[in-house]
């Protein structure tokens, strides 16, 4: 397949179809950057402005004194913060000596938590003090002797803000997780009044005074297409995995975001996504810092937190998931503030309902703006997003069209079976099947698997993704995503598809939220879950008028039965949590607010 045989090309407008990636590690990226646009404002956090000069000192003091205590090239650094400035120090500064980075939240909960410890094996960690005693108590309980970090870095807000500024966000915090982080894990390790660890801990402080060794020169350490961070997916429908990607990757995906908007230099960006997720440090650490533009850091966030923070920064740009916008236009803050500057909204990580959507857009117009939210599509395979909608062209239940660079295309599940090597078979517009995906930013290989079954050739050698993932594509190049598949054994031809079902949903303006997934296996029930709009609103009422939407959708896959929640299940990195979902319906729905079902003969 050639770019040139693609049909979403004329749909671009402004956004070039190709881009120069240059041959530069991530390190080098940034210091060119920091070089270009030293007196302008990096990050700002808490009201505290950080300049691309002093930026750039920090990466090459921590560099320097991670390598004086001992950290070297390919040493693994899992880095356990939300978004702090000590992030994009640590990822530049690990970077420069060639040390591999992992993101993850230390709030995820045990069982993936002890899964990423025990997958990755950091060979350091850095952490909130705050989170220290807790984990490494957890540590030693949940990992490997042999296998335990050399060296913990602690890290405190206070290396940034006052203490009475710092503890402001510390109250949000507790708030959001219902008790001390610090005090579950201490109590998931197994209580225990000393911790048997022999690493050193380094606080951030006397870190930065040991920075006195000789540091080889970077080439040296690092190439392009080095392994430089490793991802782990979302555990929506299965464990974590391990995504590794290179610096050449993790380029193109900041690049490639950088020219949706486009996003230049002094511009700002707001956003309320983890770093531990693609999207967090592509759209709100790498692409901003490689620009020149500027990232407010927001740690913990609630709608009042980020509403609060768009009204002080005034941002071009913002980048959350549909549950956050959902509560972000509930916020006086938001609904009242100046949106003059607002030139682009991007949200990811599941279906973004049509009442958020045109409920934002309508906020911001009133507001002085003049923005639409632009719903894309992507997997922590491809880093961030590889698809997302045009500037100025919007397709419902679509979430747009490839990225720069990009290859996006539907191929038979069959010619995927277990096994097989098989390349991909590629069906024609409207038919289902799996999304395969091939770029710039398509992984490497997964962590703990050297040959990946994701990666397959086509005849001319070019390598697709093979994401899992459902779906569509009409005569324009429109991307539509109908769900996960389940097994390899996967056949649209005979089985029903909810996603057709989830996208009529979505365009309701009485839905804010919905997920469709199939229970059982020889004869799967469709089952709808539904947050309402409206969250007062009458289960009984609407239950039958979302019933009635459906009547549209082909009776094969149309659903068996809707369940409206308040809420609706997430994981860590915002996607909807698959398995949660389950466990709600096989628990009798107990938490749902009502459910109606639907006559199949209807």
């Amino acid at each position: 397949m050639r770019m040139s045989d693609h049909p979403w090309l004329p749909f671009y407008g402004e956004t070039p179809a190709s881009i120069e990636y240059p041959d530069r590690t991530m390190f080098e990226l940034f210091m060119e950057s920091a070089s270009a646009h030293a007196d302008s404002t990096a990050v700002e956090f808490a009201r505290q402005r950080i300049k691309y000069g002093e930026l750039a000192r920090a990466v090459d003091t921590v560099a320097t004194a991670m390598w004086s205590v001992g950290v070297r090239s390919e040493d693994r650094l899992g880095v356990l913060l939300p978004n702090v400035p000590h992030v994009p120090v640590l990822l530049y500064a690990a970077n420069r000596i060639g040390a591999i980075v992992s993101f993850y939240d230390v709030d995820s909960g045990t069982e993936q938590l002890s899964g990423f410890l025990n997958d990755f094996t950091p060979n350091w960690v850095a952490a909130l003090q705050d989170d220290l005693l807790g984990l490494q108590i957890f540590v030693a309980r949940h990992q490997a002797s042999t296998e335990r970090p050399r060296g913990y870095i602690s890290c405190r807000l206070e290396d940034y803000l006052s203490r009475r500024a710092a503890g402001a966000i510390g109250a949000d915090r507790l708030r959001l997780a219902d008790g001390s982080i610090d005090s579950k894990l201490y109590d998931l390790g197994g209580r225990s009044d000393t911790v048997s660890e022999t690493a050193p801990v380094f606080s951030w402080t006397s870190l930065r005074r040991l920075a006195h060794a000789d540091v080889p020169p970077h080439r040296e350490l690092r190439r392009p297409d080095s392994p430089a961070v490793v991802l782990y997916t979302s555990g929506s429908s299965g464990p974590p995995r391990g995504v590794v990607h290179a610096d050449s990757q993790l380029n193109a995906a900041a690049l490639q975001t950088q020219v949706q908007g486009p996003l230049l230099a002094r511009q700002r960006v707001v956003g309320a996504v983890p770093p531990s997720h693609g999207l967090g440090l592509a759209a709100l650490i790498h692409a901003p810092l490689v620009c020149g533009a500027r990232t407010a850091l927001l740690p913990y966030w609630t709608g009042a937190s980020l509403a609060a923070l768009i009204r002080r920064v005034k941002p071009e740009f913002v980048v959350a998931g549909p549950d956050t916008y959902a509560a972000l236009i509930r916020e006086r803050a938001f609904r009242k503030s100046d949106h003059s500057n607002m030139m682009g909204a991007f949200s990811g990580g599941s279906r973004l309902a049509r009442a958020v959507r045109d409920e934002f857009e309508s906020i911001v117009r009133s507001r002085g703006g003049a923005v639409t939210i632009r719903e894309g599509y992507g997997l922590s395979e491809t880093v961030a997003a590889c698809a997302t909608e045009p500037d100025a062209a919007s397709r419902a239940g679509s979430v747009g069209i490839p990225y720069p660079d990009t290859l996006i295309a539907i191929a038979r599940t069959v010619a995927f079976d277990s096994g097989s090597d098989a390349p991909p078979a590629f069906v024609t517009a409207g038919i289902p099947g799996e999304i395969v995906v091939s770029g710039p930013t398509v992984m490497s290989r997964y962590w703990s698997d050297e040959s990946p079954d994701r990666l397959r050739a086509d005849d001319s050698g070019r390598v697709w993704l093979r994401t899992g993932d459902l779906g569509t594509m009409d005569a324009d190049g429109f991307l539509y995503v109908l769900g996960r598949i389940s097994d390899s054994g996967f056949d649209p031809e005979r089985d029903r598809i909810g996603g057709y079902s989830e996208i009529e949903l979505a365009r309701r303006s009485d839905v804010a939220d919905v997920v469709v997934v199939a229970i059982g296996r020889d004869s799967p029930r469709l089952i709808a879950i539904v947050v309402p709009m409206d969250p007062d609103s009458d289960p009984g009422w609407l239950g039958p008028r979302l019933i009635e939407a459906l009547s549209a959708v082909d009776r094969r896959h149309r659903c068996d039965e809707i369940v409206l929640v308040e809420r609706m299940p997430r994981t860590r990195t915002g996607s909807a949590d698959i398995a949660a979902v389950r466990r709600l319906i096989a628990s009798g729905r107990q938490e749902a607010r009502g459910s109606a079902t639907i006559d199949s003969s209807s």
